[in-house]
């Protein structure tokens, strides 16, 4: 939680930070200076601002004393606080914590983002691939990435962020800035936005790949699902660019949302940069793009005609920036496969298993449609998270059971449920007489699956990807689908 100060970083006067936010009352007022902003009172060292945030498990206003005992200069938070608080310093009351602590790391760290080329990709499925092939498409060196996987990639096995909190986030621009980079590319989660974790960020572009179920847990519905995506495109200004995915039923939504110029990218040919004469294989994709700049033929290493869209988008960006087809085709097509996103291997009777990160109905939809395209048969093997959305559990029986000649569903990451009872929700999609089998270890699943695997068959083991761990109530496992699946074909 706590930001990391470098040499190069100055001190900020109290009230340069105080300018910074939309303050109801200061109590102490002083002429301070803050060397830090944090929001975690364990990680507050002397002289750091505290930010009180309410997280899903605590309330950062319970631990306002603590902060100011560690150092803090100044504290911010909504509450009130009453007489019983000793305050040795400022205290700040904000009308919102996040939106503040947003503002605070953007003037602590001299608005790095206006200075800087910022995407962000927002949609349910495809952020991270997307985020890759525009980071290759307007240049690795001079380019940061936030992703779920990256050089600036957060991502702890009990809390997987996909988006991390502001101050990382403008620490991150910071550093990119003093870096000698331009381009700064963001994974911008649903959760990321409806918590304020991108606020203050001065998007030049915002992408939208699709909207499909995901997170109900937390937006409760698929209108504030929307509602939460839109507010990147609500966030551009007038001399922005929205990236939409036209093919996409939420995409006029998007695009009436939005003052930026919109541009719409899909394989349709009503789209602005569209993609048509498509190759499919097991190697990769192959494609003609259509763009207002030129056309050109692209072939990419990456898997399934889910990925033209992605690279449709990342191609439209390198061409507003000034890049040329010719230097898009070059360094597109040696852009590498992620980990984790249907990665391949292959057995030595010749099948193929993919590790896919697919943990959604959608994702796994297009996953297993896609083998469909290639395979005579394909199986799948495949379970639900636990403390996340319990809705689209019978969706994914649904989908799996429908789409895959043979179908084991298993545990995935259950947290604090019952494995058991993870299971028998993702059952009740799944209509009567369609064969399936339940194997709640994972390895026993995987192995089962494996063996089971003939000839010129696939298998898809979907939900974790690159995940390296399992997420169980009393402990985190170390583990990996895909260093399994190659112990035992090495085996």
């Amino acid at each position: 939680g706590e930001i990391l100060i470098r040499n190069m970083n100055p001190k900020k006067v109290f009230e340069e930070l105080l300018s910074a936010v939309d303050y109801l009352e200061v109590v102490n007022r002083d002429e301070c200076k803050v060397s830090g902003i944090s929001y975690d009172s364990r990680d507050v060292g002397p002289g750091q601002a505290f930010v009180a945030i309410r997280g899903k498990n605590f309330d950062g206003h319970d631990f306002i004393k603590e902060a100011y005992d560690r150092g803090a200069r100044a504290v911010f938070g909504e509450k009130k606080l009453g007489r019983e608080v000793d305050l040795p310093g400022p205290y700040v009351r904000v009308k919102n914590s996040r939106k503040a602590l947003a503002a605070l790391s953007s003037i602590f760290y001299e608005d790095p983002t206006g200075n800087l080329f910022v995407v962000g990709v927002t949609g349910t499925n495809g952020k991270t691939t997307t985020v890759h092939l525009i980071r290759a498409a307007l240049g690795e060196n001079s380019t940061n990435v936030i992703s779920t996987i990256g050089p600036a990639g957060v991502n702890s096995p009990k809390e997987p962020v996909t988006t991390p909190e502001s101050p990382d986030v403008h620490r991150e621009a910071f550093r990119t800035l003093a870096d000698g980079r331009r381009n700064f590319i963001v994974e911008v989660s649903s959760h990321g936005l409806a918590m304020e974790r991108v606020g203050s960020v001065d998007f030049d572009v915002g992408v939208f790949t699709n909207l499909t179920r995901d997170h109900l847990d937390f937006h409760g519905t698929m209108e504030d699902y929307g509602q939460a995506k839109l507010k990147l495109f609500r966030g551009l200004s007038r001399d922005g660019l929205a990236l939409v995915n036209g093919d996409d039923d939420f995409s006029p939504e998007v695009i009436r949302a939005t003052r930026a110029k919109t541009i719409t990218f899909g394989l349709d040919s009503s789209s602005d940069v569209y993609g048509d004469r498509v190759k499919r294989t097991r190697d990769g994709i192959v494609f003609d793009a259509h763009t207002p700049w030129g056309d050109g033929r692209f072939s990419l290493n990456y898997f399934g005609l889910y990925n033209a869209y992605n690279a449709l988008s990342a191609i439209a960006i390198g061409l507003v920036n000034g890049r040329t087809m010719d230097k898009l085709e070059d360094t597109l097509s040696n852009s590498r496969f992620l980990p984790g996103r249907m990665e391949r291997l292959s057995t030595e009777n010749g099948a193929d298993v993919y590790i896919d990160f697919a943990h959604n109905p959608g994702g796994l939809r297009e996953s297993l449609s896609e083998l469909n395209h290639l395979y005579s048969s394909v199986s799948v093997i495949f379970g639900c998270g636990g403390q996340s959305d319990r809705g689209k559990r019978p969706e994914m029986g649904e989908i799996a059971v429908s789409l895959a000649d043979n179908a084991i569903i298993t545990t995935d990451n259950p947290k604090s449920e019952d494995p058991r009872r993870i299971i028998d929700e993702i059952e009740e999609g799944i209509p009567p007489g369609l064969p399936y089998q339940v194997i709640v270890d994972r390895k026993k699943a995987i192995r089962t699956g494996l063996e089971d695997l003939s000839p010129g068959e696939a298998l898809l083991i979907a939900g974790k990807g690159h995940e390296r761990y399992q997420v169980f109530e009393d402990e985190v496992v170390e583990y990996s689908d895909l260093e399994f699946v190659k112990e035992i074909i090495n085996s």
